[in-house]
């Protein structure tokens, strides 16, 4: 049992130092999250056809973190774009009061920490719990 734990946790630690298997794992819930919408016509309006795409803006305070940046870009990406229309913000109190007023969608926050508890630094362990976004 212990050999089986061992693997398992090489394997953990193999995935978290390739990128882009790190990468693969964050966007592939997004992706099937996407996916199966389309398939069930979560993404019609009552009438059977597209409704527009949602309306997002995102506060990165993690700008000076890799992950952080590539989740913006991810948002941003043209091809999402038919879904997702994402507006990176530098206010957010300015951008809560935006969502107030039903202006958008929805305000998603990338904590400062995100890129340091995703990818430890050298010496820090792990954190087991998962990497909070506000949303």
């Amino acid at each position: 049992m212990f050999k089986i734990f061992l693997i398992a946790w090489k394997d953990l630690q193999v995935a978290f130092r390739d990128r882009s298997a790190l990468i693969l794992m964050l966007a592939a819930p997004l992706v099937l999250t996407v996916g199966f919408g389309f398939v069930t016509g979560a993404f019609e309006d009552d009438d059977g056809t597209s409704g527009e795409p949602k309306h997002v803006l995102i506060y990165n305070e993690d700008v000076a973190g890799e992950r952080g940046i590539g989740l913006v870009e991810l948002m941003t990406s043209s091809e999402l774009a038919d879904v997702l229309l994402a507006e990176t913000v530098t206010d957010v109190a300015a951008a809560r009061d935006r969502v107030d007023a039903n202006e958008v969608d929805a305000l998603v926050i990338i904590p400062a920490s995100f890129t340091a508890e995703i990818i430890p630094q050298q010496g820090q362990e792990a954190v087991n719990d998962p990497t909070p976004i506000e949303i």
